[in-house]
């Protein structure tokens, strides 16, 4: 009976943690629409994400060195303030919505 018992805690523990990596992918989704977040890193409309934080940007004129937290979030609030003509044009106003983003971004090594 014990050896049930560790079984099915392991089992809730795992469907634990699926359920917690899923909640993170699903910040991702206004992203998949234009970017490609899996390791094959295809450019779709928008650069790939996989990997994007602490990578140098493939956008030029960007004045950051490297996609950090601080530099994702002012991305992500209005890209066009950043760089004018940027191409892209999503903004997410939600300083929640954009931690999640990014605490995402983070997670895609």
């Amino acid at each position: 009976m014990k050896k049930w018992s560790i079984l099915f805690v392991a089992f809730l523990a795992l469907v634990g943690f699926q359920q917690a990596a899923l909640a993170d992918a699903s910040a991702l989704k206004p992203c998949k629409n234009c970017h490609d977040i899996s390791p094959g890193m295809k450019k779709v409309v928008g650069p790939p994400l996989f990997g994007v934080f602490g990578r140098a940007p493939t956008i030029e004129g960007v004045p950051f060195k490297a996609w950090d937290e601080k530099s994702l979030d002012e991305w992500e609030a209005n890209p066009q303030k950043v760089k004018k003509g940027a191409k892209m044009l999503y903004k997410t106003s939600s300083a929640e919505k954009r931690a999640a983003i990014i605490a995402a971004l983070k997670e895609l090594k």
